[in-house]
């Protein structure tokens, strides 16, 4: 194994000279950096495939970003990663959130009227079919086109906050349905707490998830409380429905404004690595 990944770090440093230089001065050190962490994690297992499918993973995204590099640096602009998350990427990131909710649900309810039930009820369930599934794919996949300006784990994200999502979707409908079906909280000193429970939950899910993405950023950690405050938010502020067009931008705007300042801290600086396996360079 010591052969193979030898062999490979050289084979990976002679790609990165395919790299405009410019990048390759800034960047090529912390790209082996990576790259040897990764190669010692697939030394470390026990499965001997896990060298194959590492190359099978870097293949495919460094042919990619040696593309947008190369026509980033023929236009003359900064390199298309590992841009600074700034206020202009906080300011797209509150709009996407903001925006996404509303457009959906005119989206959702025009698809549900197109199609004509017939009965409110028969529409309500499937206006809610639709909603969900097309809000979720939206909403990471705004944050998902952000984010891929500014770090080159924009892919993680989406795959880690899509998993969070249907977790906690799954698991309220399996908690709900099989052990509070019969539950009914009425008193407002009680929804309080409920809802306090609620936002802990699911949004620690939603930044644990979220955190395992980034992994490597010093501040990652940052995205579990920010994640807890818009989701507490939005429980403040919309009360037990959502009701107006208000209260839907107001569901977007308190988790993509909390998360954005965190991904301002989080992505200031270059992840780090593990001192362990940085001792393989």
């Amino acid at each position: 194994m010591k052969t193979t990944t030898s062999l490979s770090e050289k084979i990976y440093k002679m790609m990165l000279e395919l790299y405009p230089s410019r990048y390759r001065d800034e960047f090529s050190q912390e790209m082996i950096q990576l790259f040897q962490d990764m190669c010692h994690d697939a030394k470390s297992s026990d499965d001997n495939t896990q060298m194959f499918s590492l190359w099978m993973r870097i293949i495919p995204d460094y042919f990619i970003s040696l593309s947008k590099e190369h026509l980033s640096n023929l236009r003359g602009g900064d390199y298309y990663m590992h841009k600074k998350f700034d206020m202009l990427g906080l300011f797209f990131w509150v709009v996407a959130g903001i925006a996404v909710f509303p457009v959906v649900l005119f989206i959702s309810v025009n698809l549900v009227g197109i199609l004509g039930l017939g009965s409110t009820e028969d529409e309500s369930v499937l206006l809610w079919l639709i909603f969900i599934p097309l809000l979720l794919i939206s909403l990471i996949g705004s944050q998902w086109l952000v984010l891929r300006k500014y770090t080159d784990r924009a892919k993680d994200w989406l795959i880690n906050t899509a998993s969070a999502w249907i977790f906690m979707v799954v698991s309220t409908f399996v908690i709900a349905g099989l052990l509070f079906k019969n539950l009914t909280v009425t008193e407002p000193q009680s929804l309080m707490y409920v809802q306090a429970i609620q936002a802990v939950v699911y949004g620690g899910i939603l930044g644990v998830f979220q955190k395992k993405a980034l992994h490597g950023y010093a501040n990652a950690w940052l995205l579990i409380p920010a994640n807890i405050i818009g989701v507490a938010l939005i429980f403040a502020s919309i009360g037990e429905s959502i009701s107006s067009t208000i209260d839907m931008m107001l569901v977007g705007s308190y988790p993509a404004l909390f998360t954005g300042i965190a991904l301002l801290f989080v992505l200031s600086k270059k992840p780090v690595h593990n001192s362990k396996q940085s001792a393989m360079a």
